[in-house]
């Protein structure tokens, strides 16, 4: 006789098929857009119809994962690249001293730093290479998306980017707005949902454009920390050998697109969060979602390593869209320190023809590190608050006393930890491990779910949880019914 087979847990795909317009469109809103940023045009459409009250865009209070595309722009196009200076003699300002590209398109360092990754890049994540080989192939394969990519294309989404700019400005020269950063704040809110459908039409217009600016917002783990910095150090290790080689405009153009990914690393929101442990269902990203604007909001204390000649530096880091923000100036200072420390060690190596090893990089001298180092559960950082989630031998854990959250935790909070899979409050299976191996990822799923049903602020998110759940329970034959009185127990209010 055959075994008996049992469904599956939904999908990702499977969860957002099944929810209703209104569940949809506040899930866009709401919740991770990197992994649901391909329903963003039927919510939008379903909103313009007039179905439900829209307000905001699926990227308010989350963001793109990183700094958004001006706050790249500004940041490298306030360095100075020694030995290029053709636009303007003896004064070597990125601004003004654009870099050709292969394909004949002059860019400046700023742009160059602001479109890579989020415009230019190739699916697979270059953090995920076999390999620091098969890393740095990666890297320049994405990197010759952009450097021989289609005019037609960089023109096309620069003219949309520009409308950004704009408005930025603007609002950096009205004397009569007080809080320019919130007004910027404000400003990335609604343009993010006006430009990106634009945006990805714009990254498919030429001859082969290569992957979309959707399809890169899909695969966005290159932009949070630890893979940053090894993005960062990939790039910046090739530029560093075509500067030896005395190609100092090719060389640069190369470490503009590395910087991006150091810029990242600057982001209070992506320090911390394991992205890569919480990416395959519905309520991880839920949860990924919360986490990231708590951290974002609220701010992280960081501490920059220092060296011998680089004196260690203690400030408090915050998120995206807020690098204007006054609370945001000694990260920005850092940060443009370390943007400085890299280009000088660009013109170093075409001067020198001797390229640095990875483990002497200055740029690291100035990044934030967290404060202490957090290696174990027990580890109590007295300057931040204790992280949502960490990852304790291979799994996720949550912080104890997460539910019921309440939007109130403070640098105080005791850092304790407990599973998500197998523990927390009115749960009533306390161990995981006494469940058979085959019905295990089904009991994980079922634990994940009831953590973000709980945790969740928006009603529709829950109701589409519950729905979802309520509905995969259905499906399961008489051994796994005792499921349903365990969801039903771990959700009553």
């Amino acid at each position: 006789m055959a075994a008996q087979q049992y469904p599956d847990s939904p999908s990702l795909e499977q969860e957002l098929n099944g929810l209703t317009r209104e569940e949809l469109t506040d899930l866009v809103r709401h919740c991770a857009p990197q992994a649901l940023v391909t329903f963003y045009d039927e919510a939008r459409t379903i909103a313009v119809q007039g179905t439900i009250d829209y307000k905001g865009s699926p990227f308010e209070n989350d963001g793109v994962s990183h700094f958004e595309y001006t706050e790249h722009r500004y940041l490298g196009d306030q360095l100075r690249l020694q030995g290029w200076d053709t636009a303007q003699p003896n004064n070597p300002a990125a601004s003004v001293n654009p870099l050709k590209l292969k394909n004949g398109v002059s860019l400046s360092y700023g742009t160059i730093n602001g479109l890579a990754g989020d415009f230019f890049s190739i699916v697979k994540p270059i953090s995920a290479g076999a390999d620091a080989k098969d890393r740095s192939d990666r890297f320049k394969a994405a990197f010759d998306t952009l450097w021989s990519g289609d005019p037609k294309k960089i023109q096309a989404i620069l003219g949309q980017l520009q409308k950004e700019v704009d408005g930025i400005n603007n609002i950096l020269q009205d004397s009569s707005i007080p809080d320019n950063g919130k007004a910027i704040r404000e400003l990335y809110e609604k343009m993010d949902a006006d430009l990106l459908n634009p945006l990805d039409v714009a990254s498919k217009t030429g001859s082969n454009p290569g992957a979309s600016y959707k399809e890169l917002l899909t695969t966005n783990l290159d932009h949070f920390a630890p893979n940053s910095r090894i993005i960062y150090d990939t790039g910046h290790a090739w530029a560093l050998e075509v500067a030896v080689g005395q190609d100092l405009p090719r060389a640069y153009a190369i470490n503009a697109f590395a910087d991006h990914f150091l810029e990242d690393n600057f982001a209070s929101g992506h320090l911390r969060v394991p992205r890569g442990d919480m990416m395959d269902n519905l309520a991880k990203n839920i949860c990924v979602n919360m986490m990231h604007n708590e951290d974002n909001t609220r701010g992280v204390q960081v501490k920059s390593q220092g060296s011998s000649t680089t004196p260690s530096t203690s400030w408090r880091a915050y998120g995206d869209s807020m690098l204007f923000d006054d609370v945001s100036k000694p990260g920005k200072t850092q940060c443009y320190s370390a943007l400085k420390a890299s280009v000088d060690e660009v013109y170093e190596a075409y001067k020198t023809r001797t390229a640095k090893p990875a483990t002497d990089f200055k740029a690291w001298d100035h990044a934030p590190t967290m404060t202490p180092a957090l290696e174990t559960p027990q580890s109590h950082d007295k300057e931040n608050h204790p992280p949502m989630f960490r990852v304790v031998d291979g799994k996720v854990w949550q912080r104890k006393g997460l539910l019921p959250y309440k939007g109130e935790v403070s640098k105080n909070t005791k850092w304790e930890y407990e599973p998500v899979v197998g523990k927390g409050p009115k749960i009533p299976l306390t161990d995981i491990s006494l469940v058979p191996q085959k019905y295990q990822s089904y009991l994980e799923y079922l634990y994940w779910s009831i953590l973000a049903f709980r945790l969740t602020p928006y009603s529709t998110m829950g109701t589409a949880i519950k729905k979802e759940v309520e509905g995969w329970l259905n499906t399961l034959p008489g051994p796994l019914s005792l499921l349903a009185g365990f969801w039903k127990t771990a959700t009553v209010s």
